[in-house]
């Protein structure tokens, strides 16, 4: 796995003007976050020509039955990691993720 460059965001409206101006390979996303939600993220992203094959993670430490984890698996993510994780639980994801030759 290549180096990273990392940019963060304060939230999805933030991370979505951001986008703008960067092409990820990867994106990690909270389920939970202020204006707009993880699912609403993950939706725009899916719906727009030139993100919609970018590979998601989504974190959370809702518990799998709620409904929001279910909302933002059905808006299409590859990987879904639970807190509280480990370190080395979030490089193999990534890694994992990173390497998938799985294409949308």
């Amino acid at each position: 796995m290549p180096e990273a460059t990392v940019m963060t965001a304060a939230d999805g409206i933030d991370a979505t003007a951001k986008l703008a101006s960067f092409m990820p390979n990867l994106i990690l996303t909270d389920i939970i976050m202020p204006n707009m939600n993880g699912a609403e993220f993950v939706k725009y992203i899916r719906g727009t020509r030139r993100y919609a094959k970018t590979k998601v993670i989504a974190i959370t430490g809702l518990h799998k039955e709620d409904s929001r984890v279910h909302d933002i698996t059905a808006a299409g993510i590859e990987k879904m990691v639970y807190k509280p994780y480990d370190d080395d639980e979030m490089v193999s994801s990534i890694r994992e993720t990173y390497e998938s030759t799985d294409v949308r």
